[in-house]
């Protein structure tokens, strides 16, 4: 019963964000974690048209098949979420991330901040979602950047931005080996802490489809970037957690390592490149070689 509704479930989010680029493996473990509530409603024949799943105080997907929205499925999903926090002793409800997440927050075609003229290229994004929340109250809980997620078309001519390097001729790239791991760690230390723990894990040195793509300066690595090949679905590869340590900005470094981790997912037969969560500022770097936002976010939140 439990593997029929964990299916069912499944079916929904890729109904509902069929432009969501997670691994299965995912998730499947955010629907079956012990600490993940769910609520859902059915149409008389028993199918499941509409799912909230909450863990603690964020809402990871509300979810309603397109043709019964606008009946109050989704009002009423939310609502009960909302009210399982605040039983929790919690101030706030926030949409999307939190301790792990299907989608970092509600899905818009827009720039949420005005930040952008771009419209996201995402095909099966709600025009409706942004103002659903916003009516109810979310507002977005980044102050001064947008999050979104990033594509490039492998089958194109990516752009050539070797005249943008401005790093020393010391500088080289390569992948990495799982015996520099304490170095690799000591440089995503300094240049992004957040990103140390994906870095941390040893088989993304030995598994040919998730490499880490290195600079170094001398034999010291001065950068890094994760890059997977069809973990997230047949001919897809995605970029992760690009850092540069502090001493090393400013020199292109890190337009480098996306360019050297995008071409190498082009030569494993990848037909398209994803860059998930990222935000305003880092996106240009993005832009420069080959990228496209695809999907906004409204990262929101909601007072209780």
């Amino acid at each position: 019963m439990k593997s029929l509704l964990r299916n069912e479930q499944k079916m929904l989010f890729r109904a509902c964000f069929p432009f969501a680029v997670r691994e299965e493996q995912t998730v499947e473990a955010i629907l079956t974690h012990p600490d993940v509530m769910h609520w859902e409603e059915r149409d008389s024949d028993g199918h499941l048209i509409g799912c909230a799943l909450l863990h603690q105080n964020t809402l990871l997907m509300l979810a309603v098949l397109p043709h019964c929205r606008r009946k109050g499925i989704g009002t009423r999903l939310l609502a009960a979420c909302e009210n399982a926090v605040k039983e929790k002793g919690f101030s706030s409800i926030t949409v999307g991330s939190g301790a792990f997440y299907l989608l970092p927050g509600v899905p818009s075609r827009t720039s949420i901040l005005a930040k952008h003229t771009a419209i996201a290229t995402a095909e099966g994004i709600d025009p409706n979602a942004t103002r659903f929340f916003e009516k109810r109250g979310y507002r977005h809980r980044w102050k001064d950047a947008d999050c979104m997620d990033m594509t490039a078309t492998l089958t194109a001519e990516m752009p050539d931005v070797t005249q943008a390097n401005t790093a020393p001729d010391t500088v080289t790239y390569r992948f990495a080996a799982i015996g520099e791991l304490a170095a690799i760690l000591r440089c995503t230390d300094d240049a992004h802490p957040s990103f140390t723990k994906y870095y941390a894990d040893p088989t993304r040195y030995t598994d040919p489809a998730e490499r880490v793509v290195i600079a170094t300066d001398g034999q010291d690595p001065v950068g890094a970037v994760i890059v997977k090949c069809g973990k997230d679905g047949a001919g897809i590869a995605s970029l992760a957690a690009l850092a540069v340590k502090h001493s090393h900005r400013g020199q292109n470094i890190g337009l480098a390592l996306v360019t050297h981790a995008t071409a190498y997912a082009k030569q494993q037969g990848m037909t398209k490149s994803f860059v998930g969560y990222t935000y305003s500022g880092v996106d240009r770097l993005y832009q420069k070689a080959g990228y496209q936002i695809a999907t906004y976010y409204l990262m929101a939140e909601k007072m209780l």
